[in-house]
């Protein structure tokens, strides 16, 4: 909740200040080109990992992760896999990380992700 009022602080004077900033013509085209690029809807903004994968798949798995392990399977290939996180790991976790003052917590989005790689 700190973190949160903190962050909300900080953005509210940035973005309503009315100090003024020198920038180059080349950075305000690069914004310009950013900005439409950025709400242009035919410009997609996200691509499945298969595509930036090059490989021939040979089948499907499936995986999931919680805070002590990881694990999954592949009918067609014919294996499943369990990983147990390290104690090192598991000790960034919201079990026993109750907020993120410090930058150390470890998600479960990020361990749901190392499970897809």
């Amino acid at each position: 909740m700190i973190s949160s009022f903190a962050l909300s602080e900080s953005a509210r004077k940035i973005h309503k200040s009315k100090k003024q900033y020198f920038l180059l013509p080349t950075a305000k085209e690069e914004i310009r080109i950013i900005s439409a690029g950025l709400s242009d809807p035919s410009i997609q903004k996200y691509t499945p990992i298969a595509h930036l994968v090059n490989g021939t798949p040979h089948g499907t798995a499936a995986g999931d992760s919680c805070l002590d392990a990881m694990g999954g399977y592949s009918i067609d290939m014919k294996f499943w896999w369990y990983y147990e996180w390290p104690k090192s790991i598991r000790e960034q976790t919201l079990r026993f990380i109750k907020n993120n003052k410090n930058g150390d917590l470890i998600t479960i989005n990020a361990l749901e992700y190392a499970t897809i790689l």
